[in-house]
């Protein structure tokens, strides 16, 4: 009977993506076998042979030479990206990269910002419009700019918010996300010369990756199965819910989600409301692990937000238009479903979030064409779909699987998400067919 179940699960899941209908399943949580999927690093041997140790996806590095040439010095290149609020200018904040340049380095070339405004070039030379080439001699060149930070979006469905801010200078305080600056160099010897950036503030405020604040602002943290949470609230934030209720329920999520992907540090920002500043979307996730959420965001719904953003930072795996639905629909799930095993929603409040999913009006979507989406479907109907599959499985294996583990089979993958490894992926962990 069990083998009958398992063929099932992959066998209708063409169905299931058409699903009108949810029926409960009890929870389970499969130990964390996987493991985080780096960038790949390869060491070149021949003359200006490319390195692909790819950093936040912006840095590029070419050897030139052979590894008889390798001269004892740092085999990394460090920059320290520093922000700062300019109180007198509206819609500008300063950004200062300061650069330290190991010996072996023989080029180096990084580009800014479209609407940056250089103010300094100290050891640069200018490209073009917006690149600017090392002069090869000074061992710590600097580049100091300004940008506008406020960035607008026009998002619908359960994210979406009134406003239209993603990022905002709102004269005494701003939040936004740093722009990528690519770039790029050249070294001779071995090993390879990677690249490091940290981040600070010039003032008050607080960084995470790739997320910014700045003004008067508290952190805390707290660290859990080898994660690291750091919560920063502004002191303009007035939180529906104390930073300590809000650690505790990133922290539970953290152990209950077994689907890997796990990093070592979480930044999570409490976007200040009620500022004259209203907000696009109820919360942000970028980058591994960057977060923000409105500081009227609450813990007590099925639409957790809180935890809606914390799973997506738990997403490895890359989709293609056919699985792009999986993205949203299983932070909508797990976000649901995790908040009711923290006993802050009943089995009503989940029922109907999900239930919302088998209206009429997504009667003929199908989430692997996104074409055919209407009223934000793979935000009611893809998490119905994905609850059904996580039901399916359990049956399928007992419970001794649920769709985590087809969370974490996915996100161990190199290649992007397709259909067919997607039915196969579920498939696997229904039964014991290998994944594609």
């Amino acid at each position: 009977m069990h083998r009958a179940r398992r063929w099932t699960v992959a066998a209708g899941l063409t169905t299931l993506l058409v699903l009108v209908a949810f029926v409960p399943a009890a929870a389970a949580t499969p130990d964390d076998t996987s493991h985080r999927a780096g960038a790949v690093a390869a060491t070149p041997e021949t003359r200006s042979a490319n390195v692909s140790g790819l950093v936040d996806g912006e840095q590029i590095g070419s050897q030139e030479g052979n590894s008889a040439e390798q001269v004892a010095d740092s085999d990394t290149i460090t920059v320290l990206q520093s922000f700062n609020l300019t109180r007198n200018r509206s819609g500008s904040v300063a950004v200062r990269l300061s650069y330290t340049v190991p010996d072996r380095v023989r080029s180096l070339e990084t580009t800014l910002p479209e609407n940056a405004t250089v103010t300094r070039a100290a050891g640069f030379t200018r490209v073009n419009g917006t690149t600017y080439e090392w002069d090869g001699e000074s061992t710590t060149p600097v580049l100091s700019y300004r940008r506008n930070p406020n960035e607008t979006i026009n998002r619908s469905g359960p994210e979406g918010a009134s406003g239209r801010y993603l990022g905002v200078d709102a004269g005494e305080w701003a939040l936004f996300t740093r722009s990528p600056t690519p770039t790029e160099w050249t070294y001779v010897g071995t090993p390879p010369v990677t690249f490091e950036r940290d981040m600070r503030t010039v003032g008050p405020g607080a960084t995470g990756d790739w997320l910014v604040y700045l003004g008067d602002v508290e952190t805390v943290e707290r660290t859990a199965n080898d994660q690291t949470i750091r919560l920063a609230v502004p002191e303009r934030a007035s939180m529906a819910e104390s930073p300590e209720a809000v650690l505790s329920s990133l922290s539970n999520a953290s152990n209950a989600l077994r689907v890997g992907d796990r990093d070592e540090r979480v930044f999570v920002l409490a976007a200040p409301t009620g500022e004259n500043v209203t907000w696009g979307a109820r919360g942000y996730q970028i980058g591994d692990a960057d977060m923000w959420v409105k500081d009227t965001e609450r813990l007590d719904t099925a639409e957790n937000i809180w935890l809606h953003e914390y799973v997506h930072s738990r997403q490895a795996f890359r989709p293609t238009t056919q699985t792009r639905w999986l993205l949203e629909a299983s932070a909508v799930y797990y976000a649901a479903s995790l908040t009711l095993e923290q006993d802050r929603i009943d089995f009503d409040a989940y029922r109907s979030r999900l239930g919302a999913g088998s209206e009429p009006v997504y009667d003929g979507i199908i989430l692997a064409a996104p074409s055919t989406w209407t009223d934000s479907a793979n935000y009611y109907r893809g998490p119905l779909v994905a609850g059904r599959i996580d039901e399916q499985i359990r049956l399928a294996t007992d419970d001794e699987r649920t769709f985590q583990d087809t969370m974490r089979l996915l996100n161990g993958r190199t290649r992007a998400v397709t259909q067919a490894s997607l039915l196969s992926t579920v498939e696997r962990a229904g039964g014991n067919r290998p994944a594609l």
